[in-house]
């Protein structure tokens, strides 16, 4: 479900879930964790792209179908899976940057906020990249959110 190319210390991550776009289950999950926790502190490893394929969405959030079958505390458990696996993302060695390439809703939504920068390439991404923006104002974020929104023009990228 999440393809990675490494190519020159730069790894591309491609959520490969057109049909679905690119919702997040927890094949996507496993995949973003397995890479983000493998590669934690990789000097080969210079910086991260993190896209979904596709034409129509960046990740549209939680796969719903996926997770309605689950009981109280295997939701929780998913839950605070996903926490993690952003926060490993959050706290990568290296610039991370979501290649924001239409919706980011939800899920997608936390996951280009997890990313160091979020960048929209074609117009009809720009007016998707609004949602992650109104998602910050309007969604109760998870603890250190907007503290993290806040600060993240490190000097040293300018």
């Amino acid at each position: 479900m999440v393809s990675v190319n490494i190519e020159n210390g730069i790894a591309l991550i491609t959520i490969e879930r057109p049909e679905a776009l690119n919702a997040i289950n927890r094949a996507v999950m496993d995949g973003l964790g397995d890479f983000f926790r493998s590669h934690r502190g990789d000097a080969a490893i210079k910086g991260a792209i993190i896209t979904g394929s596709g034409e129509k969405a960046f990740a549209a959030g939680a796969d719903i179908k996926e997770f309605a079958s689950l009981t109280e505390e295997e939701g929780s458990a998913l839950s605070k899976k996903g926490q993690d696996v952003y926060f490993a993302i959050e706290n990568f060695h290296a610039p991370v940057i979501a290649a924001v390439n239409g919706f980011a809703l939800g899920g997608g939504c936390e996951l280009a906020m997890a990313c160091h920068m979020r960048v929209a390439g074609e117009k009809k991404s720009l007016d998707n990249l609004r949602s992650i923006w109104a998602c910050c104002r309007v969604m109760e974020p998870p603890k250190g959110w907007f503290t993290t929104l806040a600060n993240q023009r490190p000097s040293n990228y300018y």
